[in-house]
């Protein structure tokens, strides 16, 4: 249960940086973001995307009880 909680806010606090730097980026690069910050802006979806955020999870035996946790 702790190397969850762990886990799972590894995951949280990696989006929330990954986040400010897409925020700071538009703020930047201003009407030129579209161009200059689609990496940035890449790497966020990426993450954002994946199940759980990105949380490495225990191997279940059967993983249809275990998902979204």
């Amino acid at each position: 249960m702790e190397q969850r909680a762990r886990e799972r806010q590894v995951a949280y606090e990696t989006v929330r940086l990954l986040r400010k730097d897409v925020i700071d980026c538009y703020r930047k690069e201003g009407v030129n973001h579209y161009d200059n910050c689609k990496d940035v802006t890449e790497t966020y979806y990426k993450v954002v995307v994946k199940r759980d955020v990105g949380q490495v999870q225990p191997d279940w035996s059967d993983k249809s009880k275990h998902e979204g946790f």
